[in-house]
């Protein structure tokens, strides 16, 4: 009687689990061999199964379904059965074709054996029974059986010596995808997997929460199954329980066959379901058949597949006979890769090889540079500018391919970039030119002079116009990059110095010894004086206080630098021989009406005129009347800060003066006072023309 109580539970936690991604992002194969086209109509066709070099389908004609039987060496078709009233559901070894047939709509369905050698058909089991889901695998044959109360349990046959009876009875109707491999029987109950020997024994529970179709071959079990939202193909070792999970990277693997150490499945990868192998000797996987439309359902029989072509809304089968000796077959491209540019350079190289099942393949890259990989899918940096030959050789066991392509990487460089220059200092408006000495490939140039201007010439002239200091850069680029040269402050363009000068004497000063104060007064910011004092005696400082050794006319000289030029300014003047004894009676200031810009400075200088009619210069006290408008210091110089108007006052022992000025768009100076501000006992002594040529006071006007 057969066994219907104990099964052995042995699962989970002594299942190790690898997962592999099938396909590699920088190393895809293919598998060597030909493609055959079966059939090449639009008849729907389903239910394929294959055995040796013989292939069977299911093919559905209005109310018919008519099962097939092809020859895959010959090429020739035969109609093995016609019926309205099965689905055939056919399975085949080397000696039988199986399936399971009505022959009314009312009648049970019972278990046809087709014998492929002498044609002949018989029943597997003559009970009148609903028979069906038949598998063959040698000389045994399974399928659900429901003579027993309704139940639906499993019967196995020998097809050699003919003997069949009961081999799993369960009292349980939901039994379903029953197969027979390898001296073991198979099936899944209770959404549970189970194992047990054609001989008997007790039932093995291999996996739980189990609801997949599967296929068994050589001690392994396939199935799809979903995972993290995708579906995902379960190498099942039976012996070590080891599992093997073939995933894509967000995209659906399905349906998969196993024969021996080969599986085949469906690959969603392209949006299309592709025929893929992987190689359990090698671990790899291989595309089989890539084009336009689904390709479903693929079975392989040692080196045969076959698998159901779904382009354009047809059903046709195609087949496929893998070449077991076949010398690889090599390309290489570099992807995304950047393949021209500049060093470091990172390359991945990505290659397209044959890959023929259970044969390892080796690889030497060889990169150009000197350097070269065992890697299948190496990663490669170059350093150094230049052209290089990339080249790719595999070798299995039969035999060896090389592919190059020339000039497969590109190292560029960027431009070396300098340039010189004429003339970088002078008085604006400044010319001067430059030269690019730079070499290399250059695709195009840009000047920056730093005054908001530019040029694409070589080697151009350029004008400053305004005072100031320039950063000149020049930028090269050529399909590379570009690369920039800047030169800070180079250019410094400015305007003249202007001299002028004030003068007084010092409290210090004598009749004997005249002492004067010479006051700076110059325009154009100098950086250096020197003053001619007319008796032979000069001075570098920038306001310096000068003993006369007697009174007298002397012509006094200033000179006044900056990096960009000199002026000179030579002004007469008489020192007097001594201070006069009249009483002062009137003051004046110079200039006494005055118009600034805001941020101007400006002198002014103080006389006073005596009751005998000479002009004496004087040191008064100096006060202005709306400091937010100009602020004034000790020594009369007036600086301009605000729009406004105010008045400048000019304070002398009881005497006093006062001078208009106004802070507004332009600047101006008036003055009805002396020009020379003479200081002397003799005035008669100094014509007109003299006096003209005196000027103490560099604003001063007639």
């Amino acid at each position: 009687m057969p066994e219907t109580r104990s099964v052995l539970r042995l699962f989970l936690l002594l299942i190790s689990i690898c997962i592999i991604v099938p396909h590699s992002f920088a190393l895809e194969y293919s598998v060597p061999g030909n493609t055959g086209y079966i059939t090449t109509d639009c008849t729907i066709r389903g239910n394929t199964e294959i055995s040796g070099n013989n292939a069977a389908w299911v093919e559905i004609d209005g109310y018919y379904q008519t099962l097939v039987l092809h020859n895959l060496k010959m090429g020739d078709d035969t109609k093995i059965s016609k019926s309205r009233y099965t689905e055939f559901l056919p399975s085949m070894s080397d000696e039988f074709l199986v399936w399971s047939t009505k022959t009314t709509i009312n009648s049970p369905s019972q278990i046809v054996m087709y014998n492929l050698s002498s044609k002949e058909y018989l029943y597997a089991s003559y009970y009148p029974a609903n028979q069906g889901m038949p598998d063959l695998s040698g000389d045994y044959l399974v399928w659900l059986d429901g003579r027993y109360f309704g139940f639906t349990n499993i019967f196995l046959k020998n097809v050699k010596n003919g003997g069949e009876g009961l081999f799993w009875e369960s009292k349980t109707s939901d039994k379903k995808s029953l197969q027979v491999n390898d001296g073991y029987v198979f099936w899944v109950e209770k959404d549970v997997l189970y194992k047990r020997a054609v001989s008997g024994g007790v039932p093995e529970e291999l996996e739980e929460n189990f609801n997949s179709d599967f296929c068994v071959s050589d001690g392994k079990i396939v199935w799809d199954e979903k995972r993290n939202g995708f579906l995902v193909v379960v190498i099942l070792d039976i012996k070590s329980r080891q599992k093997t999970v073939l995933s894509g990277n967000g995209w659906d693997i399905k349906h998969p066959y196993i024969s021996g150490d080969i599986v085949v499945y469906e690959d969603c990868r392209s949006g299309d379901s592709d025929i893929y192998l992987y190689d359990l000797i090698t671990k790899t996987s291989a595309v089989v058949c890539k084009k336009q439309g689904d390709q479903v359902y693929p079975k392989i029989d040692g080196y045969n597949l076959i698998w159901t072509d779904k382009a354009f809304s047809c059903s046709n089968i195609n087949s496929f006979v893998i070449d077991s000796h076949a010398e690889p077959e090599i390309s290489f491209s570099t992807g995304d890769s950047v393949t021209d540019g500049l060093a470091p350079l990172e390359v991945m190289f990505f290659g397209a090889s044959t890959l023929t099942p259970g044969y390892f393949v080796e690889y030497l890259w060889d990169f150009g540079d000197g350097q070269t990989s065992k890697e299948a899918a190496p990663v490669h940096t170059y350093m150094n500018p230049g052209k290089y030959n990339v080249s790719l050789t595999v070798t299995n066991e039969f035999g060896t391919d090389l592919y190059t392509i020339p000039d497969c990487i590109i190292i560029g460089e960027l431009p070396k970039i300098d340039f010189t220059f004429e003339e970088t200092k002078g008085l604006y408006p400044f010319t001067t030119r430059f030269h690019e000495v730079s070499s290399g490939d250059i695709e195009s140039r840009m000047w920056d002079f730093g005054d908001g201007t530019g040029s694409v010439l070589r080697n151009p002239y350029h004008i400053f116009r305004y005072a100031g200091q320039y950063t000149v850069s020049l930028t090269l680029s050529n399909k590379y990059g570009e690369v920039t040269e800047i030169k800070e402050n180079l250019i410094d363009v400015g305007g003249a110095p202007g001299a002028a000068f004030v003068y007084s004497y010092d409290e210090t000063s004598t009749d004997a010894h005249p002492v004067v104060k010479f006051m700076d007064a110059s325009s154009g910011d100098p950086d250096s004086w020197l003053w001619y004092f007319g008796d032979e005696t000069f001075s570098t400082e920038q306001n310096p206080v000068h003993i006369y050794e007697k009174p007298g006319m002397y012509d006094v000289s200033l000179k006044v630098s900056n990096r960009y030029a000199e002026d000179i300014k030579t002004e007469y003047g008489v020192i007097q021989s001594k201070i006069s004894e009249y009483p002062l009676e009137e003051l004046m200031i110079v200039p006494n009406e005055a118009g600034f810009i805001p941020g101007d400075t400006m002198q002014f200088v103080a006389a006073a005129k005596d009751s005998s009619g000479q002009t004496r210069l004087i040191n008064p006290k100096w006060s202005i009347s709306n400091k937010t408008v100009a602020i004034i210091d000790g020594f009369g110089t007036i600086t301009a800060i605000n729009i406004g108007t105010a008045v400048v006052t000019a304070e002398y022992e009881d005497i006093s003066a006062v001078s208009l000025i106004e802070v507004g768009a332009k600047n101006y100076a008036r003055s009805s006072a002396l020009p020379a501000l003479v200081m002397t006992d003799i005035p008669e002594e100094l014509n007109e023309d003299t006096k003209k040529l005196i000027r103490i006071f560099y604003r001063s006007s007639d």
